[in-house]
């Protein structure tokens, strides 16, 4: 949707808000949801390249533990699959383990046979049967480095994408969008800028002297308008001066002065009493976080050992400066896979390793390693620490490239394109 209309829906929802939202001050519940259940993953499309338009949603397909994207089907109804008989066996259903329960938007619906299949927004879940059709690109396609070419669906058929809060009452002055320093979907203002909520220690307690809308930086305070009213969790109040601010649950809204781009989450670890405004949250293994190290925004384990991907590296003009770093298609990693790290290559490297009984979700997946022990792989690539970095917060891996040489001991050129082939390794990034 673009940001006019974003404007426009806003404003219309604000006007048809009942007197039933009127204000209320009494904090609700804005614990974010989590954006998928286990055994649900998410996958970006490689055809997304660079930076996206502010106010345009990223688009995001659902995959199961293998990666396989899901797909919805046009003649189904809520919460009802008409997949069946010889339908079902073209299209399997997005199995359910018996232990999973319903979450937010995502339901479980009983088939016929007993069996549990996921639903998303009521809409039945499915994966084309590979035995069929595969939609798996070709490695000699992900090595060329563009995107593989999406398999023809028939009628009826679509990739199941990610739509987070479809039906979240926003004011027109804002909306939802990813935030990756954050790891999840949150409010952002109409530039695509991160919002906070301020979580009072004691009561009347605000991040300036005084509660104004004249607080100096680096808190801006998230003016509503004159007109505005009670929205959902949303509510205008008055301050000292006589001006309005958001507020999101009872909790006043503020922009943080040290974000530069649509996605920055700097203000998180700024001040403990502000959090990112989230709606959706992506699942996290126990123990990983973000920090800001040297090189940005790293994912670390427990003991705050930098985390690591390894790549096929390929000159890409002006991509290393993006704000969130060199695109990395989901296919090449699947394609590396464990075997990115040879015998040798783990004598410095250590696979990131994952517990028997954990499981997948969001960005997160699990790879069945050759000596039978599994290892987590963050957006398609297996993940590993570095031997080098003898300290929390080093990052001395950070870029170092292994070239491959062929016969002769010469190095072999990239499909004629005039460098190198070499595999590098680079910070995973959030």
């Amino acid at each position: 949707m673009s940001r006019s209309a974003k404007l426009l829906v806003g404003c219309v929802i604000m006007v048809a808000a009942s007197a039933a939202q009127a204000a209320s001050n009494r904090p609700v519940d804005t614990i974010p949801a989590a954006a998928t259940p286990a055994g649900i993953l998410l996958v970006e499309p490689e055809r997304q390249r660079g930076l996206r338009p502010v106010g345009s949603q990223k688009v995001l397909n659902l995959a199961d533990t293998q990666g396989r994207l899901l797909h919805t089907y046009k003649k189904d109804e809520r919460l009802k699959s008409n997949c069946v008989d010889e339908c079902a066996t073209q299209w399997l259903p997005a199995a359910a383990p018996p232990a999973a329960k319903p979450m937010g938007d995502w339901a479980i619906l009983v088939r016929a046979d007993r069996s549990g299949q996921w639903t998303y927004h009521g809409r039945p879940l499915y994966i084309q049967n590979v035995s069929a059709k595969t939609s798996a690109p070709r490695a000699q396609e992900n090595f060329e480095g563009g995107p593989p070419r999406e398999p023809q669906l028939p009628d009826g058929w679509s990739v199941a994408t990610y739509e987070p809060a479809p039906e979240l009452l926003v004011p027109g002055s804002a909306y939802v969008d990813e935030i990756l320093d954050a790891s999840g979907w949150g409010l952002v203002d109409l530039q695509g800028m991160t919002l906070y909520t301020f979580n009072a220690r004691k009561r009347g307690e605000m991040p300036c002297a005084k509660a104004t809308l004249s607080c100096e930086a680096p808190w801006i305070p998230f003016e509503a308008p004159e007109a505005a009213h009670a929205i959902g969790r949303f509510d205008a109040v008055v301050q000292a001066d006589g001006t309005r601010q958001w507020t999101y649950g009872g909790k006043p809204l503020f922009r943080f002065s040290g974000d530069l781009v649509p996605g920055d989450a700097y203000g998180n670890r700024s001040d403990e009493r502000f959090a990112v405004a989230l709606v959706y949250k992506y699942f996290t293994p126990p123990g990983v976080t973000i920090q800001r190290l040297a090189v940005g925004d790293v994912l670390v384990n427990a003991d705050g050992k930098a985390l690591y991907t390894r790549h096929v590296h390929r000159h890409q003009i002006g991509n290393r400066y993006l704000p969130h770093g060199v695109p990395r298609p989901y296919s090449a990693g699947k394609t590396l896979g464990t075997g990115g790290c040879d015998a040798r290559c783990l004598k410095e490297w250590r696979p990131f390793v994952a517990r028997a009984q954990a499981q997948p979700s969001g960005f997160w997946e699990i790879l069945d390693r050759p000596d039978g022990t599994k290892q987590w792989a963050y957006k398609g690539y297996a993940l590993y620490t570095f031997s080098g970095d003898t300290a929390p917060g080093e990052v001395n891996g950070h870029e170092k490239f292994d070239f491959l040489t062929g016969e002769n001991g010469r190095m072999p050129v990239d499909n004629g394109r005039g460098s190198a082939l070499a595999l590098v390794w680079r910070d995973a990034e959030p």
